[in-house]
């Protein structure tokens, strides 16, 4: 039934439409570059499975709808002659040569069944082939010297001339009229001849298009054409292959045709087609664009006058067309128009909104609205809305409404034609312009005339509603796995010359599809070991999807990772280690012999430098150790021989004391003044063994303290959030100074930052040196007392290139000028000698360092300090 209405349509179509100016078809050429042949072909044909085969001059042309792939024949000569069977294979001929095409979804094997290198029984010589056709299940074919041959139990068998055959004379004569047939489906008649191109014929005979170079084409020359059954024409020509889109929907004209410029706007009037572009006015007649002298510059928008002339806003004016006569009624640039039911019409310009008269006289209106490219009446008013340019909340897209008053929109940018109200099939005939920016349309008799850029494409609607586009399927041509490599090319048996096909494949039912592409050849590294199920889908220019059937396939284990291989693989190791072995015993030994005599000569002088150096490094650390261990022993040791010595002192004179009231008892005489005496010295010496006890404890600590400092610091460094180190000493200050801090009101500014900061450090050592720094900041505090007592912890995170830092301030008594650049010196305090060895801002300082991190210190005396740990 479809085939049917499809019939009537063009029918009617050929009766109303004048065949004039149906268009020029679309087609596509493809280059011998393109192909990979000679320019010059002979025959065509197509099989049902989407494969396109030539006669070339260099041998035979096979596609298989993604790639052209060349046969050579065995003696290196052309092919001049294809059929097709009723069995669906494709016998191929030329001179001497004969052979056979066993297409499949997959591939299409070629075998070559006669030719000079073929060995042959009985073999004979034949000219090139002319024609070939099939009679009672064998080949026959006749030649160029109208001799007549069989392909007879694998042998060439010759039956003498062709003009000799009476039976063969209406078989010969129908197979020679190749260049002529009907296509089933639409009744369209497609003709070629040698030097007129491609005339496509109506079923009244009329002719509707010719395609010829003057067009595009590649060659006038065509030497014979094919129909694939699925809406497309191939030909071969003396100067490349083409193919023709045989549908009767679309149709198009081009520079060829004589349109130049971007089209702008399109309107009917008096039967003639007028085209609006960016450069002038065309007029459409006998299926060619003509350009209507006058206009020079761009049309911006057309319309008819209530008297039935056509009215033209340019950018060189207001021009009035009437019997195909150009009249310039105003030189202002315009840019839209709106004629008014009392004849005059208001014209939309750069400059403002004018209300002008046939007769050339204009009054400007509206001097405030500027660039006016839309001009509407307000429904139910007798005013007017105008859509500016300059107006940024102005919709100014494409929009158009046909005789039906079905409304046609697009996307923003122009693609995307489309109309609410019109039949589902319709739909499908408009995705082929889903990529094209249109940029005007009218509509006619159910003749849509579609414009833009890409030149005036012209669209039966009435015969896009009746019938379906052809519903392509889907092939996997040359797939192969290799070694966990999977490649394959996915091919739809039909061409889409108006419009883009698009691929899409997946490897299981329950995977997700690849996104659509163009790209026909998929390629896929290093799969997996397992079982795969390839599918793929093709959508064609229209949007309809289709399935190919699905290839079941394996990636093995590969053989190098079976057990023996594995077993071979772990022998050539051993062989090969102990091979590298025995190498490089034999090279060291050689290398050792050379460098004996090297090393005997200087290992003496090795050693006395490595002994200097040793002992020159172990005098300046311990010059420099016991520089400050000195003054840090010399003062406690001071104190312990003066109080001991005045302690001997005093227990003399008490011995002296006790022999004097020993006597004065003797003598009765009274003992008081003695007894005093006694207690007055052994309280001097108590309190002189006191300070002994305390220098003696001070010069402890100092040895404990260069016991630390030589002590090896081999903790672990690690990633480790400081956050939480700065969190536990913290709560450690507050337990362990828990009197001090509340005794002197001291304010702890610690906030925690939300998330962890991470730095290479040793936790334990890094909280040493943070306990020691706070401990510090209470020390100074207790001096001070000031009056708001405040320490303050602070990380500031890493940024950019930037490490983390930990910040510890307060504001006690902060530290003298001079005496700053000495603080991280060893055994060097501010505090006395029996309260501090001298020792924690240096082994800080050192810790930090062996993160490879650094630690500064500002002050000011009296009032703040603040140490900056900066960590890797």
């Amino acid at each position: 039934m479809s085939r049917i209405r499809l019939l009537i349509s063009i029918l009617l179509f050929s009766a109303v439409v004048s065949a004039q100016n149906y268009g020029v078809a679309f087609y596509h050429n493809f280059k011998a570059s393109e192909y990979g042949g000679h320019n010059r072909s002979f025959d065509i044909e197509c099989d049902s499975l989407g494969h396109v085969y030539v006669a070339n001059f260099e041998g035979l042309l096979i596609y298989d709808g993604v790639n052209w792939r060349m046969t050579h024949t065995p003696d290196i000569s052309r092919i001049t002659s294809l059929y097709k069977s009723h069995d669906g294979r494709i016998w191929f001929g030329g001179c001497n040569v004969l052979g056979v095409c066993h297409p499949t979804a997959d591939s299409v094997e070629v075998k070559f069944l006669y030719g000079d290198k073929i060995p042959q029984r009985d073999k004979i010589r034949f000219g090139e082939i002319e024609l070939m056709y099939e009679r009672n299940g064998e080949i026959h074919f006749i030649t160029d010297d109208d001799m007549a041959y069989t392909f007879h139990n694998q042998q060439v068998v010759c039956n003498g001339t062709a003009s000799s055959i009476v039976e063969l004379t209406r078989l010969i004569s129908n197979s020679r009229n190749k260049t002529r047939f009907t296509i089933p489906d639409s009744h369209l008649t497609i003709t070629s001849q040698i030097g007129e191109g491609i005339k496509i014929t109506a079923p009244d005979g009329s002719i509707i298009s010719t395609l010829t170079t003057a067009n595009g084409l590649c060659s006038n020359s065509i030497t014979d054409i094919a129909y694939d059954g699925k809406g497309t024409i191939w030909g071969t020509t003396d100067n490349g292959i083409f193919a023709i889109s045989a549908s009767p929907v679309y149709s198009r004209y081009g520079v060829d045709e004589g349109l130049k410029g971007q089209i702008t706007c399109l309107l009917e009037n008096d039967n003639t087609l007028y085209v609006g572009t960016l450069l002038g006015l065309y007029r459409l007649k006998d299926n060619r664009l003509h350009r209507m002298e006058g206009i020079e510059q761009a049309c911006w928008q057309m319309t008819k006058s209530e008297q039935g002339s056509l009215l033209i806003a340019t950018a060189d004016g207001i021009f009035e067309c009437k019997n195909d006569v150009l009249r310039q009624i105003t030189k202002r640039h315009a840019l839209s128009i709106y004629v008014k039911p009392d004849g005059k019409f208001i014209s939309g310009e750069l400059d403002g909104v004018y209300l002008n008269d046939l007769n050339g006289n204009s009054d400007i209106i509206d001097s405030k609205t500027k660039n006016v490219c839309k001009i509407t009446l307000i429904p139910g008013t007798d005013k007017y809305r105008y859509i500016s340019l300059d107006n940024p909340d102005s919709n100014v897209l494409f929009s158009y409404t046909d005789e039906k008053n079905n409304t046609w929109t697009t996307r923003d940018d122009g693609s995307g034609l489309t109309c609410k109200n019109i039949p589902k099939n319709l739909k499908k005939w408009l995705t082929p312009f889903d990529e094209l920016s249109i940029q005007a349309m009218y509509i006619k008799d159910d003749v849509a005339w579609i414009g833009g850029a890409f030149g005036l494409y012209r669209m039966n609607l009435d015969i896009a509603t009746q019938t379906s586009p052809y519903r392509p399927k889907a092939y996997i041509r040359n797939f192969s796995v290799d070694h966990g490599n999977l490649a394959f090319e996915i091919a739809s048996d039909k061409l889409d010359i108006v419009g883009k096909t698009m691929y899409s494949y997946r490897l299981n039912d329950d995977d997700a599809w690849s996104t659509w592409d163009d790209d026909q050849k998929i390629n896929s590294a290093n799969m997996a070991v397992g079982d795969y199920e390839l599918t793929v889908r093709v959508k064609d220019a229209n949007g309809d999807i289709v399935e190919s059937t699905t290839i079941k396939f394996s990636i093995p284990e590969p053989w190098y990772w079976s057990w023996y291989s594995l077993l071979l693989y772990l022998a050539c190791g051993m062989l090969g280690v102990y091979g590298l072995s025995l190498w490089r015993m034999n090279r060291i030994r050689q290398q050792n012999e050379q460098l004996e005599k090297i090393v005997n000569a200087r290992t003496k002088e090795l050693k006395e430098a490595h002994a200097q150096l040793v002992r020159k490094e172990k005098e300046a650390t311990a010059g420099k150790l016991t520089k400050g261990l000195i003054d840090r022993i010399l003062n406690p040791m001071n104190y312990i021989n003066n109080f001991s010595h005045l302690t001997l002192g005093l227990l003399k004179d008490l011995a002296g004391d006790i022999t004097d009231a020993t006597d004065k008892a003797a003598k009765e005489d009274d003992v008081q003044d003695a007894i005093d005496d006694a207690e007055d010295i052994m309280s001097m010496m108590q309190q002189n063994l006191e300070k002994i006890e305390q220098h003696g404890l001070s010069t402890t600590r100092i040895l404990k303290a260069m016991e630390e400092m030589l002590k090896e610091r081999q903790g672990k460094i690690e990633p480790t959030d400081i956050a939480s180190i700065c969190q536990q000493t913290t709560d450690m200050l507050k337990k362990y100074y828990a009197e001090d801090i509340n005794g002197l009101n001291i304010n702890i500014e610690w906030n925690k930052p939300e998330y962890p900061i991470v730095a290479d450090v040793n936790a334990e050592q890094l909280e040493k040196v943070i306990s020691s720094m706070l401990s510090n900041s209470v020390y100074a505090l207790k001096k001070k007392k000031s009056a708001k007592p405040t320490i303050r912890l602070a990380i500031i995170p890493p940024s950019g290139t930037e490490p983390p830092a930990i910040i510890i301030w307060d504001n006690g008594i902060g530290i003298e000028e001079s005496s700053i650049d000495k603080i991280f010196d060893p055994f060097f305090t501010t505090k006395p000698t029996a309260e501090a060895p001298g020792v924690g801002l240096y082994l800080a300082r050192q810790i930090i360092e062996d993160f490879g991190g650094k630690v500064s210190v500002r002050s000011v005396k009296d009032e703040w300090t603040e140490f900056t740990i900066q960590l890797p």
